[in-house]
């Protein structure tokens, strides 16, 4: 055979096999597995003194959760949930930040701000997790 068939074959062998690599990286249980971007539940969670908003929040176990807290208050603010292994970043006045979990557990936690006697003095709320 002629050297241009051959190389040919060989650069339509090399992209089908690079082709079933990438397919198999992104197959459906590895997306499952990370909780894929179409499964993600988004909360816009705000913290001020001393409450945050919402204060409840619920989700159904193995669901990957993202709370954007984002502190309106005047004080430095987190978002913790300790049976789930949750703490954010200790945020500024004004500033936002992205927290992604997934609920792997069932029942009702406290979320709460773990800076000083935040907790105390009411910065606490609820996420469910469903079964």
């Amino acid at each position: 055979m002629d050297k241009k068939i051959w190389l040919a074959l060989a650069v339509v062998a090399l992209l089908a096999v690079g082709w079933y690599v990438v397919s198999k990286n992104t197959s459906a249980p590895y997306a499952s597995q990370t909780g894929g971007t179409e499964d993600v539940k988004t909360f816009a969670v705000s913290g001020n003194e001393f409450s945050f908003a919402p204060s409840a929040i619920s989700v159904k176990k193995g669901e990957t959760v993202k709370v954007v807290f984002t502190n309106t208050g005047k004080y430095p603010h987190n978002f913790v949930v300790d049976e789930l292994g949750v703490k954010s970043e200790t945020i500024n006045q004004g500033a936002t930040i992205e927290t992604t979990f997934i609920a792997s557990k069932a029942g009702a936690f406290a979320f709460y701000c773990s800076v000083g006697t935040h907790r105390t003095k009411g910065m606490v709320g609820t996420i469910t997790v469903g079964e």
